[in-house]
């Protein structure tokens, strides 16, 4: 067992025949960035996916302000599956139906749905070749089995003339994120070859599946060229095929509705923990000391349809102007309301 300090960051973890792990790594906006306080996160916000497999490491990251939109399409999947489901059992069911291909071109349809769509020769062959390729890596992947007996199934059902339409519910794929091409920043130097760490990350529900989540993380390095807009330009094209490593990790629906808890039960408490902090970034920089302002001439009423000098008095010489905030403390200045005269650029 894995010594907890090892991965101090790790928030959530999966193991079996790969492991896949996410890492938090949270930090507060700072305003010598030019970032918001109460925008809670800098930049770099993010969570670190990783798939070991066969000794090799995939990793990517997933940016902080995409969790929230994960789990909306997560919810809107799992109702989608659970709506299937109750089809299924009131009509045609069987593996021929739930079964779903996870990669290629027929990536999210059932055996049944291919010939379905197809229904002739040609169809059968399009299952034959996928049937071959599953037999041929069944030593290395023995969950290819169930696609195996579900192919078997839908060619017999087609054979006998009993495959039916209402048991298929077409390509059950709903993308729940897919990244752009990117280079890690923590290695965007690169090599010396001037080639840069690239990422790709991307998470699909597949309908029908035992385990319906597919996360794929794809590294490799290839030449980058950076745009005037800031955006990475990755020349696929040119990477280096020695480096690629493409790994894909299967996970049940708890599974992943577990993953995002955890995500979000960490975003929440690192919002409490730095709130106040935040706060208080906040409020002190939207007010600034009147010594050092320019001021205007007079000071506007909040409905704007008249105003009052600045410095004037206009109750008595004693009491103070009530649409100018004078100062607590000699010495101290006071501070502009910003209700007056707006946000201080």
């Amino acid at each position: 067992m894995e010594s907890a300090d090892k991965y101090p960051l790790q928030i959530f973890k999966v193991v079996r025949k790969q492991t896949f792990s996410i890492d938090s790594n949270l930090d507060t906006a700072k305003v010598e960035n030019g970032e918001h306080p109460l925008e809670i996160y800098n930049k770099t916000s993010r969570f670190s996916a990783c798939i070991i497999d066969g000794g090799k490491a995939a990793t990517a990251n997933i940016p902080v302000k995409e969790v929230i939109h994960i789990a909306r399409k997560a919810q809107y999947a799992e109702m989608r599956e659970m709506n299937q489901s109750t089809r299924e059992d009131s009509g045609v069911s069987g593996s021929a139906y739930s079964a779903r291909f996870i990669v290629g071109n027929l990536k999210g349809k059932s055996p049944a749905d291919v010939l379905l769509e197809n229904p002739s020769e040609e169809g059968l062959n399009i299952l034959r070749n996928q049937l071959a390729y599953l037999q041929a890596n069944l030593a290395k992947y023995p969950n290819n089995q169930n696609l195996i007996n579900a192919i078997v199934e839908a060619a017999n059902l087609f054979k006998s003339g009993q495959l039916k339409p209402s048991g298929a519910s077409g390509s059950g794929v709903t993308c729940l994120y897919n990244a752009d091409l990117r280079p890690l920043k923590s290695k965007s130097k690169g090599r010396a070859d001037g080639k840069m760490f690239i990422y790709h990350i991307s998470i699909n529900w597949i309908t029908g599946n035992s385990y319906p989540v597919e996360i794929r993380v794809e590294n490799y390095f290839a030449p980058v060229v950076k745009l005037p807009d800031g955006r990475w330009n990755v020349q696929v094209k040119q990477r280096d095929p020695q480096s690629v490593v493409d790994h894909r990790m299967l996970l049940t629906a708890n599974e992943l509705m577990e993953m995002l808890y955890m995500m979000q039960a960490n975003m929440r408490q690192f919002e409490l923990i730095h709130a106040k902090e935040l706060w208080d970034t906040a409020k002190s920089n939207a007010f600034v000391p009147r010594q050092s302002q320019q001021y205007p001439e007079s000071v506007h009423h909040q409905n704007n349809s008249e105003a009052v000098p600045a410095y004037q008095n206009e109750y008595s010489g004693s009491q103070p102007n009530p649409y100018y905030p004078q100062p607590a403390q000699p010495g101290y200045g006071s501070y502009v309301d910003i209700r007056a005269y707006g946000r201080p650029s």
